[in-house]
């Protein structure tokens, strides 16, 4: 649909009982969208339902009309578009806030600019990032004995994102050493916790030393921070997580899964907390270990 210059008058509209106020060409900034055709000279303006002030009622939340205008706002002056972030709703909300970005006719994953790269950021412990995030590792040899973990920068809301890794160094130590992948729940109600250090809301796997004298590993499923004790994994006749081996994390925010495939075409799942956010997160627990970002994509 060809918009024809439309006037840019400013416009009062009643959202759910909510004034507002914005310029036509920012209403009409998304070509075909339902704004643009409401207010883009498509639909007659005579006939559009009215409050007893002859403001154009919107039948909507206004809390969701007003983060999507704030876009449509950004969105005329600059051409670097500041990601959406959900976390601005609570988490019984998110699915409301989506429906009307549909009914719309507008692009959440436009809105949010999904990440296109990924890289470690947050740090604790014995473990630290390396070359400009790509590599999460123990810092030296002296910090072997300690536990760290490192954390992505992404917080994934939406979509479906593939996290290739390739297992450069795992050297197990005796005892109960361990490697953890996969991802921690983002706190919706306080981001400024110091919620890291102690990740109790992670999902993913941890992968074992192989057992002395014995040629297999043990995969452990964590689930919310706990131990799945029945989907303990042993990986036999190969070392599947060896130095120099590559794993993939599939994160289904959508469908609320997480999986993780291996070179031995092995692959495992297991089910997030609904309704959140995520971020990656590697974390070891005595051991000497290297673990680099290889490839990322959304899809």
């Amino acid at each position: 649909m060809e918009i024809k210059d439309p006037k840019d008058d400013v416009i009062e509209l009643n959202v759910g009982g909510t004034i507002m106020a914005t310029k036509r060409s920012t209403l009409c900034q998304v070509k075909d969208s339902f704004l643009t055709s409401m207010f883009g000279g498509s639909w007659d303006e005579t006939k559009m339902a009215r409050d007893k002030d002859g403001h154009v009622f919107l039948d909507f939340n206004p809390k969701y009309f007003a983060v999507i205008l704030d876009y449509l706002r950004e969105k005329a002056y600059t051409t670097s578009e500041a990601p959406l972030a959900l976390s601005r709703f609570a988490p019984e909300e998110v699915e409301s806030f989506i429906k009307l970005v549909d009914y719309l006719g507008l692009s959440l994953n436009e809105m949010r600019k999904l990440p296109t790269t990924e890289e470690f950021e947050l740090q604790y412990g014995a473990a630290k990032v390396d070359e400009n995030g790509a590599v999460a590792m123990t810092k030296n040899m002296v910090h072997c004995n300690n536990a760290g973990g490192v954390f992505g920068k992404n917080i994934y809301e939406r979509g479906v994102f593939r996290i290739k890794l390739n297992l450069e160094k795992m050297n197990f130590l005796d005892g109960d050493t361990e490697v953890r992948i996969g991802m921690v729940k983002e706190k919706l109600e306080n981001d400024k916790e110091d919620y890291f250090s102690s990740p109790v809301a992670f999902c993913g796997w941890g992968i074992t030393r192989p057992v002395r004298g014995r040629d297999h590993e043990l995969l452990k499923r964590y689930n919310s921070g706990k131990i799945d004790t029945e989907a303990d994994v042993i990986l036999e006749r190969e070392y599947a997580f060896k130095g120099g081996k590559m794993v993939e994390l599939i994160l289904n925010c959508d469908a609320a899964k997480l999986y993780l495939n291996t070179e031995g075409c092995y692959q495992f799942h297991v089910d997030l907390p609904k309704l959140t956010r995520y971020r990656l997160m590697v974390q070891y627990i005595y051991g000497d270990f290297k673990i680099r970002i290889v490839d990322f994509h959304n899809s």
